[in-house]
């Protein structure tokens, strides 16, 4: 019994803490030019939907996914023009302060 709570405990743990790098490295192995199927698939976590837009004849979509990583908030924004990713940016909003103290 001690050994079964023992496995569930570290398998437990070691899904939390997968849970929590890989969006941040996964970020790297995005490419311009790929598919917004293939974005999703590369971060799997949910996202929405922050502008849609025609330019010039273009389709212009931003996605948006918000990320929490200990204390901070991670948002990533992805604009897609039809279908294909053109960019993307990053924004780091820190949950707390950190205060520096000078002597």
């Amino acid at each position: 019994m001690l050994f079964s709570i023992i496995v569930f405990l570290l398998f437990l743990s070691n899904t939390t803490l997968y849970a929590a790098v890989p969006v941040i490295q996964d970020v790297n192995r995005l490419e311009i030019g790929m598919s917004k199927g293939q974005v999703d698939s590369v971060l799997r976590i949910r996202y929405f939907i922050t502008e849609k837009r025609i330019e010039e004849g273009n389709k212009i979509e931003v996605y948006s996914y918000k990320y929490s990583y200990f204390y901070d908030e991670f948002y990533f924004h992805f604009q897609f023009k039809n279908g294909k990713l053109e960019k993307w940016n990053a924004e780091l909003l820190p949950k707390r302060e950190t205060v520096i103290k000078k002597e």
